[in-house]
């Protein structure tokens, strides 16, 4: 696995030379802290993905609830865990395989600490080695001698509940 990450989005590169075979497990909207959360089988599956070679993870949003705007404040004090304890938690699933990760995008909850506060909570929990954004990664995926062009978001623009993949057909064909 080599990763070649830089300032522009099209210089961001995720090679396995080896070949394959090669699993990217997309991994999003935990919400751990949630009550209806069942933790214990988050860590079981990500310890599958740590436990099985050529398996690697990126995680595309919402690795917590982090209910901090509005009346979402309010709703966090039936939750399962602090907010704190939301961070602590993310960080420990995020650390299950800390050299595996390939990539993290921030999720709409992940957002709203930037938003109200100026701070994104992500970069503390988030491993330094990992392709790492707020919104949007784009990279090149490369195994072997085959590369595919990746962007991943937690959010596409311009989704509704009519179409809700309406973002991801029109970005193919363009």
């Amino acid at each position: 696995l080599v990763k070649t990450f830089g300032p522009k989005v099209a210089v961001n590169r995720i090679s396995f030379e080896g070949g394959g075979p090669v699993a990217i497990v997309w991994i999003a909207d935990t919400h751990l802290g949630n009550k209806g959360t069942d933790v214990a089988r988050a860590f079981r599956e990500i310890k599958v993905v740590r436990d099985t070679p050529g398996m690697f993870p990126f995680f595309v949003g919402d690795l917590y609830d982090n209910f901090v705007i509005g009346f979402l404040k309010s709703v966090n004090l039936g939750q399962r865990a602090t907010i704190e304890d939301q961070y602590a938690l993310g960080q420990h699933y995020l650390n299950q395989c800390p050299d595996k990760w390939l990539g993290y995008v921030s999720g709409n909850h992940e957002q709203w600490t930037l938003r109200v506060a100026g701070y994104d909570s992500n970069r503390e929990i988030v491993p330094k080695h990992i392709l790492y954004d707020t919104d949007e990664i784009g990279f090149t995926l490369a195994v072997g001698d085959n590369e595919w062009k990746c962007i991943a978001r937690h959010k596409w623009p311009g989704s509704s509940m009519y179409n809700p993949l309406h973002p991801q057909t029109r970005g193919s064909k363009f």
